[in-house]
Parts: C-alpha cells; structure tokens; sequence
C-alpha cells in the first residue's frame, strides 16, 4: 500500500535533519546477538546514554530499527519477542538522549536499505514491542500455554549457543504471556565475578575460521571436558557456527599430536574447520548410511580415513592409513553421559562457570511502557 504523501514528507525530512556525522548501516559492525561465547552482551560505552539499533535475520537482512537506553536488556528483549528474526545486529552509541536525532538516523537508515523494514510496518510492529502472545483461548489455559511456549523459546536459544539464563517475567505468564525479564544492573564486585566466568570460559574456549562456499565463517570450540589415556585424548566439545550451538565427543590419538607436532586441541580444532569447510552436517537422525560421517563422536584418524584430503591440513605428514586409531562404537554416545574412566585414566574438567543471568550495566526497563509511545522503551 503506498504512503500518504505526508506521511513521505515527513520521513524525507527526518532523514535530511540527519547530522551528516551520523552513523551509515554500512558504516557499522555487523555483530551476532548470541555471542561466540554463548552472551547477549554487547560492548560497553560508558559514555553512550541511547543507541539505535538495527536486527537482521539469520541471511542478514535488515528487519527491525529500534531505540534503547539500555543496548543489551533491548537486544534479550528482542531475542525472545522474535527469535527467529533476531540473529544479528548493529548499533549506533550516542553520548545523549535525543529523540529527534535518534529518529532522524532511523530515517536515514530505512533510505539507506529502501524500504521501512517489516518490524517497523504498522503490521509488524507489533511482535518486536510486545510480549508474545501463547495463543491460549481459555483462560484457564493461559499460564500453562505461556509456559510451554517460553520453554520452546528458551531451548531453542540455548540451541542456538546461549548460556546465560533468561528470567521469564511471572506476571505475564500468568496473562498467558511470555517475555523476558532485564538483567539487573551489576555493582563492582558482581561484575568482577562475571568478568572471572567469562575468562574462565574463554580460557577453555578456542577460536576458528573456516571458509565455506568462498565465504568466512567464524566458529569456536568450546572444551567442556578433557580425558586424557596413555593413547591419546577424549574431549566433549561445543561448536558454535552459524549462530548454531552442537554438541560433539573427540577422539585425538597422541599419534596425531607427535606426528603433527601441534596440541591436541589444536589438533581438533583444525579437524572441525576442515569438517565445516565440507559442510558435513553437524546433526544427523537415525542409523547413518555408509556416506556419511557422524560429526556427533568421532576420532581424528576417522577423518583420515573417511577423507583423503584431510591430510593437507596440516604441513607435517599425518600418521596415515597403517597407524590409525581405530575404534568401534559400542555404545550411544549421543546423549553424551560421561565416559567410564577405568583405572590409568587422568581425568580434567574445563567446564568454567556459565555467565548466568548477570546482567550488564544500564537502568532497568521499567518505564517502558511510558516511555514506548516516544520510541524509547525496551524495544522501540
């Protein structure tokens, strides 16, 4: 439906009023909202006071603009009003509150991609600045239906690679409603603690890229558990990539290690960049057929065997077809249920602590009610 021509005037005018200093979508970092390391944490300005952001789908198109006084609770908001919508997004810090400037870069940037994106239609809207409704008829069935819907949406975020804990607001639930509630401000010492996890994580965390289709895709492994035997190495691992958390068990024979001269877990973490850069699925259901490799437990030495390639990943000579580890599976793993450890095993845990549901600094959205008529509210 065509606008009115007031309508276009007035948007016209907003982006002319745009400081020419203003921020460009295209000038602006494209960030996922779940974190590599499994956090809606966006970086910290302690000078910025509003932010206009901007949320992009899992094929990175634009779909929601929105204002906020608190860039990270805006972004938790988001995620769970629209799950499927929020994987990306960019934001614009300004050092203050000024409504008519924030609406003018809103403006510029629906000219910049040219066209109002559809979370900010008059049909759109309303998912993205309202809490989701669990579609309950009866009344009786609402608290019930809110429940199993904000289950739904939290398994699938932590499918998705999210740790920290997202509170459910009670009250709406009981409306038969589901929305998350904003992470509580931190004082110094909850922030160190946070800032301890964090770095407990990380340090179990390492980081790679795998070119998929010409294109890069970052990744990280997430070491939660390690094994170690007089033959090698079981490690239980997340994969982060693509905005997709999976869970997989890894066998690294010390085979691999001296031959290669590398680390063990350096040893994996080249194995799943070259497993992702041939798009072997990282999921699979039911009995495997003989041409395809299980990415759910697996050893280094099946790589080998299974891809003749998989030896130019490394520049030293892999041990080859004569010293493979071989294994058989004789029991499901797929739940992963920790190994039995026999006597001779050393066994180390790395899981560090999750991040929880610690929140960032920034005011609680408490007004936002008040302040959504003048696009200011959690998720304007």
């Amino acid at each position: 439906m065509a606008r009115a021509p007031a309508a276009v005037a007035a948007v016209a005018a907003a982006a002319a009023a745009a400081d020419a200093g203003d921020p460009k979508l295209a000038e602006l970092e494209l960030r996922s909202v779940i974190s590599l390391g499994g956090e809606v944490w966006p970086p910290l300005d302690a000078a910025a006071r509003a932010w206009v952001f901007a949320v992009y789908d899992v094929h990175k198109e634009l779909r929601f603009v929105g204002f906020s006084k608190d860039l990270r609770n805006s972004l938790r908001t988001v995620l769970v009003r629209q799950p499927e919508e929020c994987h990306y997004y960019k934001a614009a810090a300004l050092a203050e509150l000024d409504q008519e400037r924030m609406v003018a870069i809103r403006a510029s940037w629906f000219e910049e991609h040219g066209s109002s994106p559809v979370g900010n239609t008059a049909a759109g809207r309303l998912f993205w600045q309202q809490p989701v409704d669990a579609g309950a008829i009866s009344e009786r069935g609402k608290p019930r239906a809110a429940r199993q819907k904000g289950q739904e949406i939290v398994r699938d975020l932590k499918a998705r690679g999210l740790v920290e804990e997202l509170e459910l607001d009670p009250e709406l639930l009981a409306q038969g409603k589901v929305d998350v509630l904003p992470a509580p401000a931190l004082d110094e010492a909850q922030l160190r603690k946070v800032e301890a996890e964090r770095s407990a994580r990380a340090a179990n965390t390492r980081h790679g890229v795998a070119t998929v289709d010409g294109k890069e895709v970052p990744f990280s492994l997430f070491f939660s558990t390690e094994f170690q035997s007089n033959s090698g190495w079981v490690y239980d691992v997340v994969l982060t990539a693509s905005d997709t958390a999976t869970n997989h068990r890894v066998i690294c024979g010390d085979m691999y290690v001296e031959s290669l001269a590398l680390g063990p877990e350096e040893v994996v973490l080249r194995t799943f960049e070259f497993l992702l850069r041939k798009k072997v699925p990282r999921a699979t259901d039911g009995v495997l057929g003989n041409t395809q490799f299980g990415m759910g437990y697996f050893a280094v030495g099946s790589v080998e065997q299974a891809f003749p390639d998989f030896a130019a990943e490394f520049e030293r000579p892999v041990p080859g077809e004569d010293l493979f580890w071989r294994f058989n599976r004789i029991i499901d793993h797929k739940d992963f249920d920790p190994p039995m450890v026999p006597d001779g095993f050393g066994q180390r845990e790395l899981t560090g602590p999750g991040a929880g549901g610690a929140g960032g600094p920034g005011e609680p959205a408490a007004a936002a009610a008040e302040e959504e008529e003048e696009g200011l509210g959690a998720a304007a």
